[in-house]
């Protein structure tokens, strides 16, 4: 945008044009690329929507004439201007961009887009770049990436830290396929409760409260239910059973093996022992420690392995320490965070394979999310104009 003279330009039909505000980007399919924009045509400010084609003709071709969310449209930017747009009878001011646009950031747009593999649109250009720009961007990714985590955390309605805690892990565990399930069981069955059960308790309320486990010795699970209903620390209900995602998960990743790894997991992590001053190597330690305790005690298929005790640190404990940094203003602790990913090796999957194939590789976990990020919200979208990458590249 920087690169289009606003102040020189003006409307098709020669009346002057300023922007004013460019409004809200309209994220969803229905209506208008931009709501609420401001513009001023030859001094008089005129408030509505704004929409964005390649062609004016577009306008029709994609049935807009036909469709009242467009009637309050007060500005169509194209990049070329081939017919006049009429809604409900009003000529629609227009912007053409084709006269105006640089050819040479132009060009190097085409270039980076055409012949690639309309993932990484700079993937041709990629290895001409400084790798600190690279670099650079992941980083800048990184802190976008825990942000938007942190942002998980705020909708939980408690706000004392251990709980907090307790459920950041339970959806770890839970990962993308179960997180919500698993959140659902710890609003049921509270750490507050929790905390109160020794281990067999601990286990039966889990499984009872996760909807998914039938008890094999009846007469003793009713027993202790009873027990636990007297001191008022039965669950509220259960999680109901078809919330539980099978389909499409591998055998070690069913819910019903997850809950057994969540129960002994907690066995051995003692959540109210965690000191929130100790370093992220202490905290990696005492982690790394539980689900050694749990792998020494449980069958082969109840193992907690490497790729899920690291999935469990970067999805629960690294959004929680920037939580517990925000919420008590410690921004010594929020860099525990960023140290924690540090120490985890990178990731293996098909999006760091990518960025593997063009010469960029991730040393660590740090590294790695990043990465994961830039390419998500970056790199698929196109969003190369927000990219310290992409605005190198095309600034050349």
């Amino acid at each position: 945008m920087k690169r289009i003279p606003f102040h020189k330009i003006q409307l098709q039909d020669g009346r002057s044009f300023q922007v004013i505000a460019t409004g809200t980007h309209n994220e969803h399919n229905d209506g208008p690329d931009f709501f609420d924009a401001k513009i001023k045509i030859d001094g008089l400010i005129w408030v509505g929507s704004v929409e964005l084609h390649i062609k004016s003709s577009d306008w029709n071709l994609h049935k807009h004439q036909f469709d009242k969310a467009y009637d309050n449209v007060i500005l169509h930017v194209v990049y070329d201007d081939n017919c006049l747009i009429y809604q409900s009878g009003r000529l629609i001011p227009c912007l053409a961009l084709k006269p105006i646009i640089d050819p040479i950031h132009l060009a190097n747009y085409i270039k980076m887009k055409v012949g690639t593999n309309q993932q990484f649109m700079c993937a041709q250009e990629l290895h001409t770049l400084d790798p600190i720009y690279i670099y650079s961007a992941i980083d800048r990714a990184l802190v976008s990436r825990i942000e938007r985590k942190l942002s998980e955390i705020q909708h939980i309605s408690v706000n004392e830290a251990y709980e907090v805690l307790y459920r950041m892990i339970a959806q770890a565990f839970g990962s993308k396929v179960n997180k919500l399930p698993f959140e659902e069981l710890t609003m049921r069955l509270p750490f507050t409760i929790l905390k109160q059960l020794n281990n067999k308790n601990r286990k039966l309320a889990i499984e009872h409260t996760s909807g998914l486990f039938q008890p094999t010795a009846i007469s003793e699970f009713l027993n202790e239910e009873r027990k636990l209903r007297e001191i008022a620390l039965l669950p509220i209900g259960s999680v109901n059973n078809k919330s539980w995602k099978f389909s499409g998960v591998r055998p070690q990743g069913f819910p019903t093996m997850r809950i057994q790894q969540f129960i002994k997991f907690l066995e051995y992590f003692d959540i109210e022992t965690i000191s929130f001053d100790c370093t992220s190597h202490e905290l990696l330690r005492i982690i790394n420690n539980a689900i050694e305790n749990v792998n020494k005690t449980s069958e082969g298929h109840l193992k907690i392995s490497k790729t899920l005790g690291e999935s469990i640190v970067i999805n629960a404990f690294v959004p929680f320490v920037v939580w517990l940094a925000k919420k008590n203003e410690r921004s010594d602790i929020s860099e525990n965070a960023i140290e924690l990913l540090s120490l985890l090796s990178a990731e293996t999957n098909s999006i760091l394979t990518k960025w593997k194939s063009n010469g960029v590789n991730a040393k660590n976990a740090q590294e790695s999310q990043g990465m994961i990020e830039l390419y998500n919200e970056h790199c698929l979208k196109k969003k190369c104009l927000t990219c310290a990458v992409g605005t190198k590249l095309l600034n050349r």
